[in-house]
Formats: structure tokens, C-alpha cells, sequence
């Protein structure tokens, strides 16, 4: 065996060791892509319970029957005290806060297109089809950023007023409709 011959067997193990080298980096690539994916939907969890947290305390404040009354009567735009004003003001900041929050993680792409449709769906019923939070929305927006106010500037455009319609009569509307056709032996479902 000669000197070439030994260099052409020094280029093969090189070879085999830049190829191994190779196949450790990429194993080392995927194992840190894995890695990264789950302490992101980890975060995203936290980020979750966080929301959770967040609406829980919400409907706890509003579940008080007194918190509840002003609620309704803010969103329909009846006369409130100053009190309660300043209750409604601060529980509707309460709720804008976490709809941005939402928002801006949607923008992010750390919020699913399909969870965040459904959810934009219910805040713009629950919140902006009312008279008064929509006039609490044009009192408070200067306190948030603009492509934040903008997103809601088109929401509530794009929203109409209930015609004087709660969601409370709307349900017992419903049960109506529903109970009339169970006692004619109507649809079971």
C-alpha cells in the first residue's frame, strides 16, 4: 500500500465523518425543533389559564347581582349613577385589556384563526351590539394602541344594535318555540 492509497482511504473516513457529522446535526436539529414547539405550546397553555383566570374573575365580578344590574344597564346605555359609572368603566377596561391582549397574540400567530373567529364573534355580541358599550368603547379608545382601535373601530362598524333585543328575551323566546313543539310532539332535539 502506498502513499495514495493511504490518502484515498484517509478521504473516505473524512467522508464518512463529515456525513456523520451530518446526520448528528440533524438529529440535534430536530430534537431542538421539538423542543422549541413544545415549551411554546406550553407557553401557550400558560397563556390559556391565564385567559381562563382572567374571564373566570370576570364572571365572578358579574355574576354579583349588583355588578350585573350595572353591566346591563351601561351596555343598554340607561341612566347610571356615578358609582356605578365608574364600576362599568373599569370592568368594561377590564375586558378591552384582555380582548387586546388576545388580539396582539392572534397578530403574533400564537392564537389559532378558527379559536380567535369564534371568540371575535362572541365579544362583538356580548359586548358591541349594545348602545352603551359602544359609546364606552369611543370614551376609553384613545387609552389603547391604534392599530388596536382600529381592529375595534371596524368591529363595531361591522356590528349592528340590538333592537332593543337582550339576549335574555331572546332565550326565553326560545323556550317558547321550543316548548310549543315539544307538547305538539315536535322535534325531541
Amino acid at each position: 500500500m502506498n502513499i495514495t492509497d493511504l490518502a484515498h482511504i484517509a478521504d473516505i473516513v473524512a467522508a464518512i465523518g463529515v456525513i456523520g457529522s451530518m446526520i448528528f446535526v440533524g438529529v440535534q436539529v430536530r430534537q431542538s425543533t421539538r423542543s422549541i414547539r413544545s415549551a411554546t405550546l406550553q407557553q401557550q397553555a400558560n397563556e390559556w389559564r391565564g385567559y381562563s383566570d382572567l374571564w373566570y374573575k370576570f364572571y365572578v365580578a358579574v355574576s354579583d347581582p349588583k355588578v350585573a344590574t350595572i353591566f346591563a344597564k351601561g351596555s343598554a346605555g340607561r341612566d347610571l349613577e356615578i358609582d356605578e359609572f365608574a364600576r362599568f368603566f373599569l370592568l368594561f377596561r377590564v375586558v378591552l385589556i384582555g380582548i387586546e391582549n388576545l388580539h396582539y397574540e392572534f397578530q403574533q400567530g400564537l392564537v389559532d384563526k378558527e379559536v380567535y373567529a369564534r371568540f371575535q364573534v362572541s365579544f362583538q355580541e356580548a359586548l358591541f351590539a349594545f348602545p352603551g358599550t359602544r359609546a364606552m368603547w369611543q370614551l376609553a379608545r384613545h387609552y389603547y394602541g391604534s392599530d388596536f382601535a382600529e381592529y375595534l373601530d371596524e368591529i363595531v362598524a361591522s356590528t349592528p344594535i340590538h333592537q332593543q333585543q337582550t339576549s335574555y328575551k331572546k332565550w326565553k323566546e326560545l323556550v317558547a318555540a321550543n316548548s310549543s313543539k315539544a307538547s305538539s310532539g315536535g322535534s325531541k332535539n
